[in-house]
């Protein structure tokens, strides 16, 4: 009976000890997760996500070729070039930050520019993809087409369409020209809230 009640108190204390290990691993495993988003990098990383995220399939948008940065209150804007019609940026939460508080696609759609409406709404898919890399590409997918309803229908004046999840806000907007009906702005913005 002795033997079998200290069995019990080993199997407990044992069983005890384990869960408090998994609890803790579990805590430190979801404080890495959050570390290794985008909004928590500097600009070298966002360059080096955007150019893994891009290759193999869309090698043609893997460059992003810096072109400065300005102050934007509250924090610095970072501006990159990705083709002659396609730019991303990035904004910091304050003048001496490094970590983003919002990242951007923004692309000038024209038939003039071929592909210029295709490779802008990949930018803006892949631009969901990389600033969270912690969210299943299952999701991506639903952001950016069943919430934000990418696609070529998107491509209408004056759509703006908001969606949230996990603490990021997903914002994609087109506007035409007005006097060039065919072509326009696309502007994708995910930020932290």
């Amino acid at each position: 009976m002795k033997k079998m009640m200290l069995s019990i108190i080993i199997v407990f204390g044992l069983s005890t000890v384990i869960n408090v290990c998994t609890t803790n691993s579990v805590i430190v495993a979801e404080a890495k997760q959050e570390e290794k988003t985008l909004f928590d990098k500097g600009w070298k990383n966002f360059k080096k996500k955007w150019e893994k995220a891009m290759n193999p399939n869309h090698r043609n948008l893997s460059i992003v070729e810096f072109k400065g940065k300005e102050e934007s209150y509250p924090g610095m804007f970072y501006k990159g070039e990705v083709r002659s019609y396609l730019f991303v940026g990035a904004e910091t939460k304050s003048m001496k930050s490094k970590k983003f508080r919002s990242v951007s696609v923004v692309g000038f759609i024209s038939p003039e520019k071929q592909n210029s409406d295709y490779n802008t709404l990949v930018a803006g898919v892949k631009l969901i993809q990389i600033a969270n890399p912690n969210i299943s590409i299952e999701m991506v997918k639903e952001i950016a087409y069943g919430h934000l309803g990418l696609g070529e229908e998107f491509l209408v004046d004056g759509t703006k369409k908001t969606y949230s999840y996990k603490g990021v806000k997903y914002t994609a907007e087109y506007t035409a020209d007005d006097k060039h009906p065919d072509n326009g702005i696309f502007t994708l913005t995910v930020e932290k809230e």
